[in-house]
C-alpha cells in the first residue's frame, strides 16, 4: 500500500489587481493558502504605457492606497493559515 497522495493545482489569473474581490467571485474560486506577489515600485517602472497601473505616474500617495487595498483584499480572500509572500527591493 502506497501513501496518499495529494494533488495541488494552481491557476494564474492576469488581471488588475485591484479587482481581485471580483475576480475572485465571477470565476468562482477557492481561498488561497498561498499567495505570491511583486508590488509595483512607485515610479519607477512603466508597465507597457497602461494607463491604469499602480505606481508609474501616479501620486505617491495614491500609490499607498492603490498597494493597501490590494493586499488588504488578499488578506481578507485567503484562508485563515494562508501565507504571503512579497517579492519587494528595499
Amino acid at each position: 500500500r502506497g501513501r496518499p497522495c495529494r494533488i495541488f493545482m494552481s491557476e494564474y489569473i492576469i488581471g488588475d489587481s485591484r479587482k481581485i474581490k471580483i475576480i475572485f467571485s465571477e470565476k468562482n474560486l477557492e481561498k488561497p493558502d498561498l499567495i505570491i506577489t511583486s508590488p509595483p515600485y512607485f515610479d519607477v517602472l512603466n508597465y507597457n504605457g497602461h494607463k491604469d497601473q499602480i505606481g508609474y505616474s501616479q501620486k505617491y500617495d495614491q500609490y499607498l492606497l492603490d498597494v493597501v487595498e490590494v493586499l488588504q483584499s488578499c488578506y481578507e480572500l485567503s484562508k485563515d493559515n494562508a501565507t504571503l509572500w512579497m517579492v519587494i527591493d528595499t
